[in-house]
């Protein structure tokens, strides 16, 4: 075989060295390509969040739907449950032990959160220094996995109330603002004071609030100043919901003082929650039966 063989023999062996080497990924074992656990999120029906300095947090599925149950009753933000579910499914790029760490020095001993996924507990503790990677452990082993849920369960409760206004599928019977009152009799927006407002009007305010989201949501403490109440009513719910207006400007924020929350709007949402939409040359036909 001539030198030039000899060389290009060589360098495909080289080649196909370095194949195998990507393909098989040496050193990495099955176990090390592992999933955090088996558990798929369709399978989760009862969360419970534990963190170090605040209440405990529990979110129950009800048909198909996640909502807190401790320590205030309401409707979950379902992208945060979503998120943290994730968690089941992470890699798990190095496994230990128990006996093989120090459970002090990984902070696990007293694991800054704890999350109970049915009867599974999973306990976050501290991050490696190399690659930011977050200690976690599931019974008696301990994993490596992308530091990716953590921050999730910075913000505490409100982190995980939904920025939602009103229940999902909500409809609104009546609607009291500080300057205008509404109440569905008949099919029909009835207004206190009495005006002439069409029923498009009257929809879309009703609409404004049935599909109103927060930009963001945050813990309220109760005080004597506020700019005014609104009380909603929803059918077949014997309790009116209650916010009171505690700014306008820069944001609209809206508190909710049963459960200590406070939620945040831009001005467009502002304006849609707060007033009648602008007259326009095609509303001057008569009022028409409100259709929800």
């Amino acid at each position: 075989m001539s030198s030039r063989g000899i060389l290009n023999f060589a360098l495909l062996i080289f080649v196909a060295g370095l194949g195998a080497v990507v393909y098989f990924q040496p050193g990495l074992d099955k176990e090390q390509q592992a999933t955090l656990t088996t558990l798929t999120p369709e399978k989760i029906q009862h969360i419970e969040i534990s963190a170090q300095g605040v209440q405990t947090i529990t979110l129950v599925k009800e048909q198909n739907t996640w909502r807190i149950t401790l320590p205030v009753e309401i409707s979950a933000n379902e992208f945060r449950i979503e998120s943290i579910l994730g968690l089941l499914g992470a890699q798990s790029f190095t496994q230990y032990k128990k006996t093989q760490v120090d459970f002090a020095k990984l902070k696990l001993d007293k694991p800054r959160y704890l999350i109970r996924f049915n009867d599974l507990s999973i306990a976050l503790g501290d991050t490696e220094p190399l690659e930011g990677r977050r200690y976690v452990l599931i019974g008696d082993a301990v994993h490596l996995i992308d530091d990716a849920y953590s921050h999730h369960l910075t913000e505490g409760i409100s982190g995980f109330v939904s920025i939602k206004l009103l229940p999902k599928k909500s409809r609104i019977v009546a609607l009291t603002l500080p300057t205008i009152a509404l109440t569905q009799t008949d099919g029909r927006w009835k207004f206190s004071p009495e005006q002439n407002v069409s029923a498009d009007k009257a929809n879309a305010l009703i609409d404004a609030w049935r599909t109103a989201s927060a930009t963001r949501v945050e813990p309220w403490t109760e005080t004597a100043a506020h700019q005014g109440k609104i009380i909603i009513s929803l059918k077949d719910q014997p309790n009116a919901i209650n916010y009171l207006i505690v700014a306008t400007s820069p944001e609209l924020i809206l508190a909710r003082p049963d459960i200590g929350m406070a939620y945040y709007f831009d001005k467009v949402q502002a304006k849609a929650l707060l007033e009648l939409p602008a007259d326009s040359s095609a509303e001057n036909t008569p009022s028409a039966p409100a259709q929800l």
